[in-house]
């Protein structure tokens, strides 16, 4: 059982981690599976998008997204601090 105090843990500035690590405890290796399908509509994920916690959320979120909905998204997928992994579970850069 655990107790949650109200506050979101401290996540490390974007500046501060190695390019090639992904932060909050992720790792490269997050492969999307054949059977799975995108979260925002019917076709084939190309891209494992997860949110760092937040103020309205305690835990990180995992987001399987198409190729056209990633892209409509990119943008604010970066400014929320996501961290974006490819089909075969590579860190995406930038």
């Amino acid at each position: 059982m655990s107790i949650w105090s109200g506050r979101a843990a401290a996540l490390p500035s974007v500046e501060s981690i190695p390019a090639n690590q992904p932060p909050f405890g992720l790792h490269s290796g997050m492969a999307i599976g054949a059977s799975e399908r995108a979260c925002c509509c019917s076709a084939s994920p190309l891209y494992r998008v997860v949110l760092p916690p937040s103020a309205a959320r305690a835990h990180k979120t995992d987001l399987l997204m198409c190729g056209h909905h990633y892209r409509a998204s990119a943008r604010k997928l970066k400014a929320s601090g996501a961290v974006v992994f490819n089909t075969s579970g590579s860190l995406v850069a930038g």
